[in-house]
């Protein structure tokens, strides 16, 4: 069983203009892994620095795009999606790219899904 200090925690989560896929916790190896300078923070990560394969890293990059472009500039508060139906299919797609991620990144990491 793996030891829980060693397993690096990655959040995948659509925020308007920010990267889908953020590192939590003190990860020092992780960030020397990814070819970051070790430190003790939080953050967006590059998702073409992610051991996965480019179909997924494709499928991340677009799903986060469809979110992004519901990003009204003009007037924030009004960004989202156009309908309740498309909300609940992009909420269904970032689960089964979450399940996708968990398993391209193996046991080594935990991801999060978060809507």
């Amino acid at each position: 069983m793996k030891d829980i200090d060693m397993v690096k925690k990655v959040i995948l989560s659509c925020q308007f203009l920010t990267p889908p896929v953020f590192l939590y916790g003190d990860e020092d190896e992780m960030l020397k892994s990814l070819g970051y300078v070790p430190q003790k923070v939080s953050g967006p990560v590059d998702i073409s620095n992610l051991p996965i394969s480019a179909s997924l890293r494709e499928a991340i990059a677009g799903w986060d795009q469809q979110y992004q472009n519901t990003f009204n500039r003009p007037y924030p508060p009004d960004s989202g999606f156009s309908s309740p139906d498309l909300k609940v299919a992009h909420v269904k797609q970032g689960t089964e790219l979450a399940r996708r991620l968990q398993e391209e990144l193996g046991e080594g990491y935990s991801v999060e899904y978060k809507p």
